[in-house]
């Protein structure tokens, strides 16, 4: 059992300056390292897992619609035949499922 290591998860602001503080500072040593997303650092049996903080944007109709006449050049029109379309392919017994 002395051979087990534990993990912790640390969600940071930046994976590099915690790289560096943990190493530098406190004696960890670098496991794995995808900065600046993440980074995996050991102390003995102590293991501390570096992730970059993430925003979460929720995108609203309206942005949807910016974004896909910009990249596709597709207006309200032909956004709402495709809706149209895409209702009619759904099986009459409910909605598609993800077979995996």
């Amino acid at each position: 059992m002395a051979d087990e290591r534990v993990s912790v998860r640390y969600i940071v602001d930046d994976v590099p300056a915690a790289i560096d503080f943990y190493t530098s500072d406190l004696g960890f040593t670098v496991l794995t390292s995808a900065a600046p997303a993440f980074a995996d650092v050991a102390r003995g049996n102590l293991r501390l897992l570096l992730n970059k903080r993430f925003k979460i944007v929720l995108a609203t109709p309206s942005a949807i619609h910016a974004v896909i006449k910009k990249q596709f050049g597709l207006g309200a029109e032909t956004l709402q035949r495709l809706r149209e379309e895409r209702s009619g392919l759904a099986p009459p017994d409910g909605p598609i499922r993800n077979p995996w």
